[in-house]
Formats: C-alpha cells, sequence, structure tokens
C-alpha cells in the first residue's frame, strides 16, 4: 500500500513538472517583449534576422519572411561580429532571433512572428 501511494505521488510530480516545462516551452518560443538594450536604427532595419547557415529553423524564418515580401538585415552570428554584438546585446542564447522594430522573437513560430510584422505594418 506504502509503495503504491509512492508511485502515484512521483507520478503526479512528474505530470506537475512535464506540463510546467511545457508551458516554459512556449513562453520560450512564443513571448515577445520590449528590447532596451537594442537600437535597431543602429544596423538601419526595422526587421533583423540573426541566424547561421546550418539551423532549420532560421531558413524557416527566411523563408517565411522572403515569401511575406518583407525587407530584412540578415547577421550570421558565426560570422559576423555584428550579429554576435545583437545576440549578446539581447541576451539571445539560440537562432534564429527575429528583431522587430523593439521586439524579440526567438525561435521560430510562424503565429507570433506574422503577428508581429502585422503590428508593424510591414507585410
Amino acid at each position: 500500500m506504502a509503495i503504491n501511494l509512492v508511485k502515484y505521488m512521483f507520478v503526479c510530480v512528474l505530470g506537475i513538472a512535464v506540463g510546467y516545462g511545457a508551458v516554459l516551452s512556449i513562453r520560450y518560443f512564443d513571448v515577445d517583449y520590449e528590447l532596451n538594450t537594442v537600437n535597431l536604427s543602429e544596423v538601419n532595419a526595422q526587421v533583423v534576422l540573426l541566424a547561421t547557415s546550418w539551423c532549420e529553423y532560421c531558413e524557416k524564418a527566411r523563408q517565411l519572411l522572403r515569401k511575406n515580401n518583407v525587407k530584412f538585415t540578415e547577421f550570421d552570428v558565426e560570422k559576423s561580429a555584428e550579429g554576435r554584438r545583437l545576440m549578446e546585446a539581447t541576451h539571445s542564447q539560440g537562432v534564429p532571433v527575429i528583431l522587430i522594430e523593439n521586439r524579440k522573437y526567438t525561435g521560430f513560430n510562424e503565429r507570433a512572428i506574422v503577428s508581429g510584422l502585422q503590428a508593424y505594418n510591414l507585410m
């Protein structure tokens, strides 16, 4: 009886932990927030893509922007000092990072990116 109770409690705690992790991952890929550390006028662009040449989601982001005729400036963070500076300034650790005006979108979430572009009438 006690062993079954321990197993049940373990499964409940594990379920809560997995659920919380799922919520955090959704927030990570879907949340945009004000950028206080980057002035995009420095790079003369309303939309900036921080990416790498080999990243599958970076390519999806490129295709989305091109498909919607969005003018953007891209920095390869492995080859560009400016790209690395922007990654550091935005406290980003992974790619793609899409900067739209004063908002940052980390990861590839088409719905969030399109919403951000529409909010600034960029598509």
